[in-house]
């Protein structure tokens, strides 16, 4: 006889063994394990739940945006006779109606650490990117970004959509921004008023092809005019697009001298991981937001400074190496060029050495080595194809 037994039923054990020494307490140490599996990173994921009990009731309040993580622990509750009431908020919230998702309709859309302009900048968001709205609070909306991560961002960067909206903005063709720095205008005019700034990558809905320019809408219905030379069709620069050591980096060397920015993603400013992400991007890869998590996808490399081992395009990781009393700390990412050197957002985008002879030697960063990870070649989960990202297939 064949036992299959529920993807919760580690869960389901925990709170039966621990239940003896007391019920509060065994319900939230279940709770944490359940958000320990479902949502390990509060980066990327909400699992924001307060136990209470009261005449023999489980009070469930908070929020989550997981609605497996949620069902797992009520599981869990009524299989071991736990009397609860369920008040745990599941976004997206009421409050949004059936405008749970947003296109970004700036350049680049601040995105903050909680809901006010002198907020910690966590990441951002490039004009055209998707993103899902989770809630409201004023005028700023908790929104979470192709790459999973949250953060806050006033309504002035984005613009409310419903899902029917998404697809039909998504589902027709677009042109993808590949220029550095520029502008879109009113006219097919370069002496045309402008209409806004434009950074690489940015992504807009293309309605004419003429000569010299594309005309496209913003996601708010403005119709502008971007110069041919300066941007591609999405789908011909998709089908286009390689993913190899000497194409990265060629666009990683297009980005030298940008200025850092803690939180910056884009060619405005941009922080180590920022500068990656906008490099990958631009080569049909999205990747994790944080060195810290950059570091998990891919392929191991090396880890002992054997940089024979390393290829141009490879992603090398600084920080502190765990000990016996600590935990590993990644902190910094670089890009492997070839010839003992790496480019990388350190003060502003610039390339360093391993070499001690040479005027790039960049000794703090040897000393706080961790690692290098290959991603070319790699079908990592949390690597997300562009492509995906700018269609209706979320």
């Amino acid at each position: 006889m064949n036992i299959r037994l529920s993807p919760l039923y580690p869960f389901f054990v925990i709170l039966f063994l621990i239940g003896c020494i007391g019920d509060q307490t065994a319900v939230k140490d279940i709770a944490a394990s359940v958000k320990d599996h479902f949502v390990p990173d509060p980066r990327t994921g909400i699992f924001d739940i307060e136990i209470e009990k009261d005449a023999g009731n489980y009070i469930l309040k908070g929020e989550t945006e997981n609605p497996e993580a949620l069902e797992a622990l009520l599981d869990s509750l009524e299989l071991n006779n736990r009397a609860y009431i369920n008040k745990v908020q599941l976004l997206p919230g009421q409050e949004l109606g059936n405008r749970t998702w947003a296109i970004t309709n700036v350049s680049v859309s601040n995105i903050r650490k909680v809901p006010k302009h002198s907020s910690e900048l966590v990441t951002q968001g490039n004009l055209g990117a998707p993103v899902k709205i989770l809630k409201k609070k004023g005028s700023w909306y908790l929104a979470q970004t192709p790459d999973q991560y949250l953060g806050w961002v006033n309504s002035g960067g984005i613009e409310l959509k419903t899902m029917e909206e998404m697809n039909d903005y998504y589902d027709n063709e677009k042109i993808i921004y590949t220029g550095i720095y520029g502008f879109s205008y009113q006219e097919p005019n370069v002496d045309s008023p402008v209409v806004a700034d434009l950074v690489i990558g940015n992504v807009l809905k293309m309605v004419d092809s003429l000569k010299l320019f594309f005309k496209v809408v913003y996601p708010d219905g403005r119709t502008a005019y971007i110069k041919r030379s300066e941007a591609c069709v999405f789908s011909k620069w998709n089908t286009g697009v390689q993913l190899d050591g000497p194409g990265l980096i060629s666009t990683a060397n297009r980005l030298l001298g940008i200025p850092y920015l803690w939180g910056g993603t884009s060619s405005k400013a941009m922080d180590c991981s920022g500068f990656t992400k906008t490099v990958y991007f631009m080569h049909g890869k999205v990747l994790p937001r944080d060195a810290s998590q950059q570091t998990y996808v891919g392929t191991l490399i090396d880890a002992h400074k054997d940089f024979g081992k390393l290829q141009p395009g490879d992603l090398l990781f600084f920080g502190r190496a765990a000990t016996d009393s600590t935990n590993e700390r990644v902190v910094h990412v670089g890009m492997w060029m070839g010839n003992m050197q790496f480019i990388h957002a350190s003060d502003d985008v610039h390339i360093s050495s391993f070499d001690p002879q040479s005027s790039e030697y960049d000794e703090y960063n040897l000393n706080r080595y961790l690692r290098t990870n290959r991603l070319i070649g790699s079908d990592h989960s949390n690597i997300i194809p562009v492509e995906r990202v700018y269609s209706s297939s979320w």
